[in-house]
């Protein structure tokens, strides 16, 4: 899979995850929000 950081400020954080089967092809994307405290 990949992660990337779409936004990272200093209070918020948001990444886009990309999950690929063995054909290389797109299975799951999913993307993540956190507070930074």
């Amino acid at each position: 899979g990949v992660c990337k950081a779409l936004h990272t400020g200093a209070r918020h954080q948001v990444w886009q995850i990309e999950i690929f089967d063995e054909q290389g092809r797109l299975c799951c994307s999913s993307r993540l929000t956190t507070a930074i405290v």
